[in-house]
């Protein structure tokens, strides 16, 4: 999960450099922006240290929750990368907040 992407319109620029630490399960994801605005380039910049947790914890603490879910490979039509899952979670009314 090591990778450069960039996405670019009329008047717009993002380029984003993700970094992933699989032993220390950790993800980094930089990104810089680019907006034209009035005649003007307005750059800006985002880092995102996000931590990766196994399935099974996941499960564990929804469950704990009281939480029904189900995992998927896809957030509506849009295929996952490799080793990334979306969990789609509800709690029915009157269950108690954890």
């Amino acid at each position: 999960m090591n990778y450069r992407k960039w996405h670019a319109g009329q008047d717009w620029a993002v380029l984003t450099e993700v970094s992933e630490d699989r032993k220390q399960r950790k993800l980094t994801r930089r990104m810089i922006t680019f907006r034209e605005v009035n005649g003007r380039i307005r750059r800006g910049e985002e880092c995102h240290a996000l931590e990766c947790f196994p399935r099974v914890s996941v499960e564990r603490a929804l469950r704990a929750a009281g939480f029904k879910f189900r995992s998927s490979r896809r957030y509506g039509k849009w295929l996952l990368p490799a080793r990334r899952l979306v969990f789609i979670a509800t709690k029915s009314p009157g269950t108690s907040q954890t």
